[in-house]
Parts: C-alpha cells; sequence; structure tokens
C-alpha cells in the first residue's frame, strides 16, 4: 500500500506468497511487479519457478527464456533451463543450456550435478564422470553425486569403485534408500546374494512405497529360482501401483521365463494399455508369441515396436532372429545386422548371426562372429556350444570337443553340452561314453526328448530293440510337437516291419511341419515298403520341391525308375550322382589329404555304391593327379542286375543305396583291393 508501484515489494511479496504455498496470490504479485516492470529478469525467472512447481512446464519454459533473454549473463537462468530441458525428456537442448551454465558460473555446484546426471542418462560416461567429480570437488558433502558417480560405475562394470562411492554416499545420508536400491543391484552383479537381498530390503524399510525396489527384487528371486518371492514382489509393486505399466511388464516376462503363457499374455496386455508406446512390451509379447509357434502374431509385434522406435535394436534383432527359424535368411541378415549397427555391444546379436552363417554353411564367418560375441559375454555357454558345432562342421573335432567341455565349464547344468558331447563320441564309436553324456543331458533335464532320441539311436545301433523303441516312444511322449522324434520312431517301425504305426507317425510329423523334407523323404520309404509305388514318386518329388540341393530324395526317385525300367527319367530327376555333400564332409576329405600329403601317404577315395564318383573328385580342383577315387558305381549296378537289392543292402539308407550286407561289403572291399593294385602297383 505504501509502494504500489515498487517492483522491487511485490516481486518479494510473490516469493514470500510461494514459500508459503499461497501460489495465486504468489502469482498475482510476481505478475504485478513485472508490469511495473518489464525488464526485471528476476520476476520473469520468479514466474519460471513457479509454474514449474505447479506442473505447468509449458508456462515455466516462457518465463525461463524470457529471463533469459532479459539477462544472458545469468548462469542460473540457464541452470533452470537445463534442468526443466530434462524433464521434459528434450536432452539435448538440457545439455546446451547446463554447459553453459557452469560456463557462466564455474563454482555452480548443483548445475555441475545436473550435467553429471544428464550426461549419464544420454550415455556419455565420460562427460558424466567429469561434472560429477567437479561436483564432489566443489562440496564433498553431496551424498548424491557420490550416488550418481557409484551408480555409474556400478553400469560400467567398475563394481568395487562403485561399492566405494555408494558407501560414502551412505556414510553421508544413512537413510537413502535408493542408495540401498543400488547396492542391491550392484551386490546381485557381484553374486553376494546374501548382501543383496539385505540391502533391497533395507530400502523397502526405508521407503515401503518405493516400486522400483520391488521391481528389482522380483528380478533378483526369480534369478535364484525362488518363483513365489519373485511373484509375490512384483504383485506387491502392482498393488503399491495399479497404473505401473513397468510392473506389469515385468509380471509378464516372469510369468514367459516361466511358461505361464495365459498370465503372462494377460499381464503383458496390460501392460501394453496403460503404455501404449512401450516399444520394450510389444517386443516382450512378441517373444512370448513366437516361443507359441504363432510367428505372424510376433511378427506383427515386433514391427509395431519398430514402427515406435526405429533405433531400438532389439526389435531388429527380435524380427531377425524370427526370420531365421522361418528360413527368411536373407531378410534375417539384413536385420541382424542393423541390430548390430544400433547396437554394437549387443553379444546376443552376434550370436545369432554366427547361428545363422553355420546354418548357411559360412562357416569362417560364423566363427568370426561367434568369436565376437564371446569377447563381450565370455559366460555364455550356447555360444561355445555353437562355436563347437561350427568347428565340427568343418572337420575340426578336437576343437569342437574343447568348446562343448568349455560351455560345460560355464554351465555344470547346460544339457545342450552334454548333448553335443555325446553326438561327438557317437560320431568316434565311442557309444558307452556317449551314451553316458545323453544320460546325463535327460538327468539334468528329465524334459530332454533329444537326449532319449540319441540313446533311441545308440540302442538300436547294438540290437536293443526293446530299448531303442522305449526311448524313441518317450521322446515323443514328453515333446509332442517334436516333427524330427516322430520321424525317427516312425523309421525305427518302418525298419521293424511296423506299417502301420510307422505311417501313424510320419502323418504326424508332416501335420506338425508340413515342410520337413526327411519326413517326405522316410514317407517315401514306407509306401515304397508298402508296395504303393505311384505315391512314393509323389512324396520323393515333394521333398525334392522342397529342397533341390539334398540328395536323398534324388536317390530313393532314381531307384524306383530303374526298377520301373525307366532309366531316361532318372537322368531327368536328376537323380544320377548328385553329390551334394555338406561342409563337414567336405572339410573332412580336405583335412584328411593335408595330413596324408604332409606324411608321404597315398590317399584312396572311394565313393558310395551306384553313385558316380564325378561328384566326389569335384572336391578336389586341385591336386587330383595325387588322389586314387574308388568308383563304386558300375560293380554295384552289373551287381544288380544279376542279383536283388536285399542281397547287397540292409536298408536303403542314402536312398538308392544303404548299409551293404556281408556279400556288399565283400563286392566293395575286392574292388578297393583291385583298384589299388591297378593304380600303386600296375597290376
Amino acid at each position: 500500500e505504501l509502494a504500489p508501484q515498487n517492483d522491487l515489494v511485490h516481486f518479494e511479496l510473490g516469493r514470500l506468497y510461494r514459500e508459503q504455498g499461497r501460489f495465486a496470490e504468489a502469482e498475482a504479485a510476481i505478475k504485478k511487479a513485472a508490469e511495473i516492470d518489464p525488464e526485471n529478469a528476476s520476476a520473469a525467472s520468479e514466474l519460471g519457478h513457479l509454474y514449474r512447481g505447479e506442473g505447468r512446464f509449458s508456462d515455466s519454459l516462457a518465463f525461463f527464456k524470457r529471463a533469459n533473454e532479459l539477462d544472458p549473463q545469468n548462469g542460473q537462468t540457464y541452470f533452470e533451463l537445463g534442468r526443466l530441458y530434462s524433464e521434459k525428456g528434450e536432452f539435448p537442448e538440457a545439455e546446451v543450456s547446463l554447459k553453459k551454465a557452469v560456463e557462466l558460473d564455474p563454482h555452480n555446484e548443483l548445475a555441475f550435478f545436473e550435467l553429471g546426471r544428464l550426461c549419464r542418462k544420454q550415455g556419455k560416461p565420460v562427460e558424466a564422470e567429469d561434472a560429477l567429480r567437479r561436483t564432489i570437488q566443489l562440496n564433498p558433502q553431496n551424498e548424491r553425486a557420490y550416488f550418481e558417480l557409484g551408480c555409474l560405475y556400478r553400469e560400467q562394470g567398475k563394481l568395487s569403485e562403485a561399492e566405494a562411492l555408494l558407501n560414502k554416499s551412505l556414510g553421508l545420508n544413512p537413510q537413502g534408500d535408493l542408495v540401498y536400491f543400488e547396492l542391491g543391484r550392484l551386490y546381485a552383479q557381484q553374486g553376494k546374494r546374501v548382501e543383496a537381498e539385505a540391502s533391497f530390503k533395507r530400502a523397502i524399510e526405508l521407503n515401503p512405497g518405493n516400486t522400483s525396489v520391488y521391481l528389482e527384487l522380483g528380478r533378483f528371486f526369480a534369478g535364484q529360482d525362488r518363483f513365489v518371492e519373485a511373484e509375490a514382489s512384483l504383485k506387491r509393486a502392482i498393488e503399491l501401483d495399479p497404473k505401473n505399466s513397468l510392473a506389469y511388464f515385468e509380471l509378464g516376462r516372469f510369468y514367459r521365463e516361466g511358461k505361464n503363457i495365459t498370465e503372462a499374455e494377460a499381464s503383458l496386455k496390460r501392460a501394453a494399455e496403460l503404455d501404449p508406446g512401450s516399444s520394450l512390451v510389444y517386443i516382450e509379447l512378441g517373444r512370448l508369441y513366437r516361443e507359441q509357434n504363432r510367428p505372424s502374431d510376433a511378427e506383427a509385434l515386433f514391427k509395431k515396436s519398430m514402427g515406435l522406435d526405429i533405433q531400438n535394436g532389439s526389435s531388429y534383432f527380435e524380427l531377425g532372429r524370427l526370420y531365421r527359424e522361418q528360413g527368411k535368411l536373407d531378410e534375417a541378415e539384413v536385420l541382424l545386422k542393423k541390430a548390430l549397427e544400433l547396437d554394437p555391444q549387443n553379444s546376443l546379436g552376434f550370436f545369432e548371426l554366427g547361428h545363422l552363417y553355420r546354418k548357411q554353411g559360412r562357416l569362417s564367418e560364423a566363427e568370426a562372429f561367434l568369436r565376437g560375441g564371446l569377447d563381450l559375454d565370455p559366460r555364455n555357454s550356447q555360444a561355445y556350444i555353437e562355436l563347437g558345432l561350427a568347428c565340427r562342421e568343418q572337420g575340426k573335432l578336437l576343437e569342437a570337443e574343447g568348446y562343448y567341455k568349455k560351455a560345460l565349464e560355464v554351465d555344470p547344468r547346460s544339457d545342450w553340452s552334454y548333448l553335443e558331447l555325446g553326438h561327438l563320441y557317437r560320431g568316434y564309436g565311442r557309444s558307452s561314453e556317449a551314451e553316458t553324456f545323453f544320460k546325463k543331458a535327460i538327468i539334468l533335464d528329465p524334459q530332454c526328448e533329444l537326449g532319449y532320441v540319441e540313446l533311441g539311436h545308440i540302442y538300436w545301433e547294438r540290437g536293443q530293440i526293446s530299448e531303442a523303441e522305449a526311448s524313441l516312444r518317450k521322446a515323443v511322449e514328453l515333446n509332442p510337437g517334436n516333427d524330427g522324434a516322430f520321424i525317427e520312431l516312425g523309421h525305427f517301425c518302418r525298419e521293424q516291419s511296423n506299417f502301420p504305426e510307422a505311417a501313424t507317425f510320419l502323418l504326424k510329423a508332416l501335420e506338425l511341419n508340413p515342410r520337413n523334407y526327411d519326413a517326405y523323404v522316410e514317407l517315401g520309404h514306407l509306401r515304397r515298403a508298402q508296395g504303393k509305388v505311384p505315391e512314393a514318386e509323389v512324396l520323393f518329388k515333394k521333398a525334392i520341391e522342397l529342397e533341390p540341393q539334398q540328395d536323398l530324395a534324388y536317390g530313393a526317385l532314381k531307384m524306383i525308375y530303374e526298377e520301373k525300367g525307366e532309366p531316361r527319367t532318372v537322368s531327368v530327376c536328376g537323380a544320377d550322382g548328385q553329390g551334394y555333400y555338406c561342409s563337414l564332409t567336405i572339410a573332412s576329405y580336405g583335412r584328411m589329404k593335408e595330413i596324408l600329403e604332409r606324411r608321404g601317404v597315398a590317399y584312396v577315395c572311394m565313393q558310395y555304391p551306384l553313385r558316380s564318383v564325378e561328384p566326389l573328385r569335384r572336391i578336389f580342383p586341385d591336386g587330383m593327379q595325387k588322389i586314387i577315387f574308388v568308383d563304386n558305381e558300375k560293380i554295384f549296378k552289373d551287381a544288380l542286375r544279376q542279383g536283388s537289392r536285399k542281397e547287397y543292402f540292409k536298408d536303403v539308407f542314402g536312398g538308392d543305396f544303404g548299409h551293404c550286407t556281408e556279400k556288399g561289403n565283400r563286392l566293395m572291399a575286392e574292388n578297393i583291393a583291385d583298384t589299388i593294385l591297378k593304380e600303386v602297383f600296375g597290376r
């Protein structure tokens, strides 16, 4: 009343009202000050503070900008602008303002602190560390600076330094619930489970309403297979905040990993309702549908996630993995490379590309990517197994064995490692050791149907028919969705002349996977054995249509046409010695040649019965003059003109040939001897 035109009086009155929470009166007083003196930068800044406190960010931003225009050398205004931009998620603008704030006022502790927090959020660890250390220099009692720096070091894997800084923060403020929360995460990373759990629980004691702690505690319990406690913690987070989409997301992920499909889908859909802009939710729901063999639904969700955030490498990775599983290898490769471009530290991207290249036979590239992934994550047992498979397919069997054993060293409970060691030892002919490994895989995972399939093979090879049948039937019982297990059981039943059951199992395999090449080939052999030759011919042709690079169906079709007396048709179908060798076979031939040449030993290569030797010659474009080739095509064709297939072959393993009888082996041995005598000794 005494000074109605004194802008400073109105300004100070407004500040007083704001501190008392009388915001309407504060606004009126400060606006009056600004009306009296439109050039009053402090009044504009104070209105910015007032509106920020009320959550009116647009108004707040406008007045801080006005204050900055009126007084561009005021570092505090830049600080306020930077903090406001940061709260709005406009990080580049926030960084510019905060850097200007510390430039104008190098002693502004809070500006350095906010700059450090901002740089940490943006993934700029060096700048974040510099700003936070400067904060501590200016104020060694700033417990929040120690906390932020500790968080930064934990994220960088500098766990000892992080622990020291977090404990320093705790010493300055023993009631810091967030510090206990962060210590819990750090101890979990260090494998200190007791300390981690105690820290999480102390954080809850200090702040029972912190949903983030319950979420982290749920993850922690799930990682220890303490599923009841994990579920309870995640549900508690939802009780505290029923609108928390992240809590539903974590609960959905927990249910997905526990194969609780209905609850997983419901939780993830609820998360999507609460936060329809979250790309992570759609990725997780897509993973669920991929695992449930719903590829179309999964694809749609991965693409939706990609549309929401084109910089999220996980979307590209998941879609790439889906396409790889569907056989869309070119599209998969493009997506997986994009995923690595966006996130070069994604070890799973390296592993998935390595797996893809191995499947394509690009083994040197597969090795390179798998090793790159292991550089990032040397504790990934599955990557060692994949690397072992790549080596095995190149004939580097000792290296393969070493990688399988390394996988077991990393994860002693890896049933897959035992399976692959069993495969390797079975290939060595060490069936007793292979049997031990397969049984170990089953002990680790009683639902491991592949272990039972492999045991079935071993028992079958030994002539233990009842044990073989029991193992194969157990495999399909454990996983009625495994088309490969049904094929093996169908093959077994066919060899035992149990044709009705063989047909049932093979048709089931095709129902599960209508594009299974082996199922068509095996069903074709069955129909031929039943005398249903026209039906067999159709099945072999379907197999060729699916995989024209495989030769089993060509060989089987060739046999049918020869028996029908139609040799001309054989050459049309391309069966005459297709000679498509797998990468392991080619690599093994090459390594054998290198070893024998070093030792000065003659190299003798023998072709299968009834097959042309020319494809075998093509494996060695150079140095063929040093190799003796044994051609078993003519002698077996001549023999079959005089006798029956059953005299020379026990089965039709190769399509047009099979494992030899004693008579077949004698014919082959005599041919080998004659060839060596002629080529080496000139007799």
